[in-house]
């Protein structure tokens, strides 16, 4: 979840705060689906592979997804994988991008998916920011959410593996308390986050899909 906050969340609370300067935020991110009533949070954005079962109201922003990413240098020297099962040959970086994921890759491609296993781990990092730095050390080849990623594929300091294919996709969520008690702040900043991430999530991924195909 910090990636979506560095990445898509703190840009729409400074947006925000240029037509609503009075209001103020507390930002904090976490591994779990927090409660909001017992934690008193105005609302909450999750990552998930599908919608949680609650009493709240969801709403969904859109998709994100990896893709697997290698350095020049790894591919000059091992070549670049031809099918998802071709991964378990190769060298690979492990960070499971959805919690409690093992080893196994989930990949997508149309409307199909297929698990695969991944390679001989050659390092294990607990942040997408170190498994960013490790995949460009042309270490392996690594799972790099398509945010983090995009970067990478546009100077050229990483090479998209398979491109045909996403792995672990899931929903950005947001989360809030029932209509009831959702005063005009909160609706406010819901429906400003829902366009400027939905914007910032629909472009993104048509980045990625244009610099894969250059």
């Amino acid at each position: 979840m910090s990636g979506i906050g560095k990445y898509y969340v703190v840009d729409a609370i400074a947006e925000y705060r240029r037509k609503h300067p009075k209001v103020t935020f507390d930002l904090s991110f976490a591994n779990r689906v927090p409660d909001l009533l017992d934690e008193q949070l105005d609302s909450s954005l999750i990552v998930a592979s599908q919608l949680p079962d609650s009493n709240l109201i969801v709403h969904d922003f859109g998709r994100v997804f990896s893709v697997a990413c290698a350095a020049p240098a790894y591919v000059a020297q091992f070549g670049a994988p031809s099918t998802p099962d071709d991964l378990q040959h190769h060298q690979c970086i492990e960070w499971p991008p959805v919690v409690g994921l093992s080893r196994t890759w989930l990949a997508h491609t149309g409307s199909k998916s297929v698990e695969v296993p991944c390679g001989s781990a050659a390092l294990r990092v607990s942040s997408s920011d170190a498994l960013s730095a490790a995949v460009r050390a042309g270490m392996g080849i690594g799972l790099l959410p398509m945010y983090v990623a995009l970067s990478g594929l546009q100077t050229g300091e990483l090479v998209r593996i398979l491109p045909t294919f996403t792995f672990h996709e899931a929903r950005v969520l947001s989360l809030h308390i029932s209509r009831q008690y959702l005063d005009a702040r909160i609706r406010t900043w819901t429906d400003h986050l829902k366009y400027y991430i939905t914007e910032r999530l629909q472009s993104d991924v048509e980045r990625i899909g244009s610099e894969s195909r250059d």
